[in-house]
């Protein structure tokens, strides 16, 4: 295929057939099914949602697994702590989740996909 046109994308008869074909893959392909199998959903989250209350603990977890098992002696090893140091302070400093939980625009959510940004 090609990426549409900002004129296909207008037009009623085509957007609604590209609207039923991405709701088709995310519904009768069975990829949620097999996604379902290793990460159930959670209905009342979103995906934004789950980042903020699961992933970034999670990675805050891993961060600290990491440091144990960096040698601070080690070049190498030393150039991966100040990464993580960076990662930390930009992303998941104090207060992280609030910041974050505030970019979450109030209001009905509406459907988007990569393919039609």
């Amino acid at each position: 295929g090609r990426p549409l046109t900002i004129w296909e994308l207008r037009n009623p008869v085509l957007i609604e057939s590209y609207v039923m074909a991405i709701f088709d893959m995310h519904t009768k392909s069975g990829a949620a099914e097999a996604i379902d199998v290793i990460k159930p959903r959670a209905s009342s989250k979103m995906g934004v949602e789950i980042a903020i209350d699961e992933w970034g603990p999670t990675v805050i977890t891993r961060i600290a697994s990491l440091r144990i098992k960096l040698n601070a002696e080690d070049a190498g090893h030393m150039r991966i702590l100040k990464i993580l140091d960076r990662l930390s302070a930009t992303y998941l400093r104090e207060g992280y989740q609030d910041v974050l939980r505030a970019c979450i625009p109030d209001g009905p959510v509406i459907m988007c996909h990569n393919d039609a940004q």
